[in-house]
């Protein structure tokens, strides 16, 4: 596992969520949004680390709020939300921004 990985306590829509990162057979990551978890596998690149990331916190996205999103459609859009986020550094900074 690389040094730079740690666990995380994420608030997801008011929800504590912790991401622990776990040896998952074969998968990159897991949602169990019952027990507000979120489990990423070191194994894998750190590219497919990042994007399994990004993956469950979109799971657990969908399911607090009850979109029905299906598998193929939260994985086309993390992938898709994360390639946006790395090259639109400038908007993605102006987003977070909070208004005073």
């Amino acid at each position: 596992m690389s040094a730079k990985l740690k666990d995380w306590s994420l608030d997801i829509l008011g929800k504590r969520f912790t991401v622990k990162w776990t040896k998952l057979a074969d998968q990159y990551g897991k949602c169990e949004s019952g027990k507000c978890l979120i489990s990423v596998n070191p194994d894998y690149h750190p590219e497919q680390q990042k994007d399994a990331l990004l993956h469950e916190v979109m799971h657990a996205i969908d399911l607090e709020m009850c979109s029905g999103l299906r598998e193929k459609q939260i994985r086309r859009m993390a992938t898709g939300l994360l390639h946006f986020m790395r090259t639109n550094p400038e908007v993605v900074r102006w987003l977070l921004e909070v208004e005073r």
